[in-house]
């Protein structure tokens, strides 16, 4: 690759240039995030460099080539196709316009990328690199300033890691340290976590032998249990799953296909899709909001229409045609976040009034835990009315049934009388017939 100019005095990118960073940008996070030797670092060169990466002032002077911090694919712009210039000349004179406008807005993206590659490739090596470690990679890469952007980000990561150690038993158990620390943070956003989790396992897998390499289970739990706390209810919920399905795959030796759909997720990408359903599921009942990503501003917009699947009847339904009588912890979802815990699991957040107005008509008894619907004052009056009024009913079950059974007692009379006339008439009879 061919030195890149920069500026009017003809410097060349490379070490002998100066910082021509942004002077403002000398603030509190960028003297906090320093790319140091392992040694005298608190923090990898992955996580500084994805720190870096979502900073509102980065963001904002560098929109093209930000991902080149996280080792993505950066986008480049595409080069407009030439027009077929057959038929008309005043269609071919507007092909031709259109076709230079076009070309133009694509070597003016080209020219702006260049830039922004030169403006963060300066930020990197004088604002986040450590003074030492500036010297020690400058020796290691002396063709440094020749590098591609992303080549010179890759550079700096291997760097990092040959600062380790020599020695493999030292690696391992920097690699073992830096798995076990494995936490999101709060202004980390699940993809940037994820990112996280596969640089922390390259890192680990790349010093352990093949039989001690991690396993996508153990990935997938990592994830989970690193999940900060607005997922400490999904988190909790996975880990008594995970207890359960062991206690049962160990008392019984029945085959239980179903254990295999709770508890830990198999896998990093399932993992991850379980916490993108229950974050969606936590935006959808708080209402549309316009949430900061880690690079642009994006419109949240629930998606309601998705088909969630009853772990037990394997049927699916989607948020917008859940009722008050459907479970959350049946679909792996969250469940009202009013009045949780007092009903856990009972019901979603949009059918709240309506369970409420079930528990005031007596549908449902509210826990005894809730405060709110504790033990009321005894009332000694109200006790003695009912009581009064309980016996009088009492009395009146009872005369209905005296009531009843005399009738029932006169009738069985009247019909013996009756009984004893109509034989006394065949006799009667019998009599007479004899004489």
């Amino acid at each position: 690759m061919s030195k890149q100019r920069n500026g009017k005095g003809g410097r060349y990118r490379g070490a002998y240039r100066n910082n021509t960073g942004n002077p403002k940008r000398s603030s509190d996070s960028d003297s906090v995030l320093k790319i140091k030797s392992s040694t005298d670092a608190d923090q990898s060169a992955n996580e500084v460099l994805r720190k870096a990466s979502r900073l509102e002032s980065n963001i904002r002077d560098y929109p093209l080539v930000i991902a080149a911090l996280r080792s993505e694919a950066l986008a480049s712009p595409a080069e407009p196709q030439r027009p077929v210039l057959t038929g008309p000349q005043r269609e071919v004179e507007i092909a031709k316009m259109e076709y230079t406008a076009k070309y133009q807005v694509f070597t003016d993206q080209q020219e702006e990328m260049r830039k922004q590659c030169i403006s963060l490739y300066s930020y990197v090596h004088h604002v986040l690199l450590d003074k030492s470690f500036q010297k020690e990679l400058e020796q290691a890469y002396p063709d440094h300033a020749t590098m591609d952007l992303r080549e010179y980000i890759d550079a700096i990561k291997d760097f990092y890691h040959t600062t380790i150690s020599s020695l493999p038993t030292q690696r391992r158990q920097h690699a073992k340290k830096a798995w076990a620390e494995l936490k999101q943070s709060q202004a980390d956003s699940l993809t940037d976590f994820r990112q996280a989790v596969n640089d922390a396992r390259d890192e680990n897998n790349s010093v352990m032998p093949v039989d001690r390499h991690l396993t996508d289970a153990e990935i997938a739990e990592a994830f989970i249990t690193g999940l900060n706390s607005n997922f400490e209810y999904l988190t909790a919920k996975m880990e008594r799953d995970q207890m359960e399905k062991l206690r049962i795959r160990e008392s019984s030796q029945v085959p239980t296909p179903y254990l295999d759909h709770t508890g830990y997720p198999s896998n990093l990408a399932e993992a991850y899709r379980k916490a993108r359903e229950y974050e969606e599921s936590q935006r959808d009942v708080q209402g549309t909001k316009s949430q900061l990503s880690s690079f642009a501003t994006t419109q949240v917009n629930d998606r309601v229409d998705k088909q969630f699947v009853h772990k037990k009847t394997g049927r699916t339904k989607s948020l917008k045609e859940m009722t008050v009588k459907d479970k959350p912890l049946d679909y792996d979802l969250p469940p009202c976040n009013k009045c949780f815990p007092r009903f856990p699991g009972n019901h979603f957040a949009k059918c709240h009034d309506e369970f409420m107005d079930s528990i005031r008509k007596g549908n449902k008894r509210p826990s005894k835990s809730d405060h709110k619907y504790g033990k009321k004052k005894y009332d000694f009056k109200q006790k003695a009315k009912e009581e009064v009024k309980q016996a009088y009913l009492t009395l009146k079950k009872a005369t209905k049934a005296k009531e009843k059974a005399a009738k029932r007692d006169k009738a069985k009379a009247e019909n013996s009388s009756e009984q004893a006339s109509q034989f006394t008439t065949l006799l009667s009879t019998f009599d007479s017939d004899t004489d």
